[in-house]
């Protein structure tokens, strides 16, 4: 479920404009059917796309430690993690990097 309204919000907010009705009744969505931890792992899946997205075009203000002389990243796959709060499980699938030039991976969020 969190996963469709992800693309779902991703797809509203790269058109050429989108409706606050429509952010909010689907953030209302998502809480309703997975409370709190549902929007913490919401926010968390934006983030690591914004993040993932400039390191790879190369403009990101934040760089992660170069793993070799001439780092340059592109998208690898992801992988699933789980998270225990006290506000509930929070799921997420965190992007991994993969450096063109020396081949290491990197998951930037952790």
């Amino acid at each position: 479920m969190q996963n469709r309204l992800y693309m779902e919000l991703v797809g509203s907010l790269s058109e050429e404009g989108f409706s606050l009705d429509e952010l909010v009744v689907k953030v209302k969505d998502l809480f309703e059917t997975e409370g709190m931890a549902g929007i913490v792992g919401l926010l968390l899946s934006l983030f690591d796309e914004h993040l993932c997205a400039g390191l790879v075009c190369g403009e990101a203000v934040w760089q992660p430690e170069p793993c070799c002389e001439t780092p340059r990243y592109e998208l690898h796959k992801r992988s699933k993690r789980q998270f225990r709060t006290t506000i509930g499980t929070i799921r997420i699938e965190w992007r991994r990097l993969r450096c063109v030039h020396c081949g290491r991976t990197m998951i930037p969020l952790r």
